[in-house]
C-alpha cells in the first residue's frame, strides 16, 4: 500500500513490469499456500482471502512478502462455506454471491492488486460510513457495473492486459484456474521482454521513486528490458 501511495503523491505510474515482477511472485506465494498440505493435518491447502495492498508487503531490500493469514480458510472441497470475511473492494463475485472461497478466488485479487499497481486506479472503491449489510449489497451491484476497462491501460503492453483480465474477469469459470497458472503466464511475459528482475532491481526501483527526483535519477543497478536501462526514465505521469 505504501509503495501505490507513494507513486500516487509523486503522480508517476508504477513501472509495468514491476508491477508484474510483484504480482508473480504474489502468485508464487498463493500457489505454495493453495497446494501446501500438512502430514497427519490437513489434505489441503488454504485460501487467504484478502490479497490487498495493504496485505502485500515490499521490503526496502527488494524483497515481497504476503502479510496476514489471520482469515485464511482450509479449502476443502467437502466443506460449508464459510462467513464472509475480507476487504470487500477485493472480493470475488462469487464470495459476495454466498460461494465458496476458493484459489479461483484468490486469483481474482490478485488480478485486481494487478490492475492497480497498472493503472494506479482501484475498480471498486467502497462508500464509507455504509453498515456491513448495506456495503455487499452496493458491492453486488458495482461488481455487475465496472468491469474490466482497457481504456484505462495506457502505454501498457497487450499481453499484461491481457494477462489482468484474465486473471480479473468476474466468471471464475474463465479465470486462471490456479494461482501458479497466473504466475507462469507472468513469468513468460517477462522473459518474452527480455527483462531481468529480482530483488536486486526493485530495491533500486525503489530508491528511485523514494527520491526527490525520480526522473533524473541514477543507480548502478538497472532493471534490464530489452537491453535497456529503463530505471534510467523519466515517469510517466499518472
Amino acid at each position: 500500500r505504501n509503495a501505490v501511495r507513494l507513486h500516487h503523491r509523486k503522480r508517476i505510474r508504477v513501472l509495468p513490469q514491476i508491477a508484474a515482477y510483484i504480482v508473480s511472485l504474489v502468485a508464487r506465494g498463493l500457489a505454495y499456500a493453495h497446494e501446501f498440505k500438512h502430514p497427519g493435518i490437513s489434505a489441503h491447502g488454504v485460501i487467504h482471502r484478502d490479497i490487498t495492498p495493504h496485505n502485500v508487503l515490499i521490503r526496502n531490500d527488494g524483497r515481497i512478502k504476503i502479510s496476514d493469514f489471520g482469515i485464511a480458510y482450509p479449502y476443502d472441497p467437502a466443506s460449508k462455506s464459510p462467513h464472509l470475511c475480507g476487504t470487500l473492494d477485493s472480493i470475488a463475485p462469487e464470495i459476495l454471491a454466498g460461494g465458496k472461497p476458493t484459489p479461483v478466488s484468490d486469483v481474482y485479487s490478485a488480478g485486481l492488486l494487478l490492475e492497480l499497481l497498472l493503472t494506479g486506479k482501484q475498480r471498486y472503491a467502497l462508500d464509507s460510513g455504509r453498515n456491513m449489510t448495506e456495503a455487499i449489497r452496493k458491492q453486488r451491484t458495482r461488481i455487475q457495473h465496472h468491469v474490466f476497462n482497457p481504456a484505462l491501460f495506457r502505454d501498457i503492453p497487450p499481453r499484461l492486459v491481457e494477462i489482468c483480465k484474465n486473471a480479473s474477469t468476474l466468471r471464475p469459470d474463465v479465470r486462471y484456474q490456479a494461482a501458479a497458472d497466473l504466475a507462469l503466464d507472468i513469468e513468460l511475459f517477462l522473459r518474452e521482454a527480455d527483462c531481468v528482475a529480482g530483488p536486486q532491481q526493485m530495491e533500486s526501483y525503489l530508491e528511485c521513486v523514494q527520491s526527490p527526483l525520480p526522473g533524473a535519477y541514477r543507480t548502478r543497478e538497472f532493471l534490464m528490458i530489452s537491453g535497456k536501462e529503463t530505471l534510467d526514465f523519466k515517469p510517466q505521469l499518472a
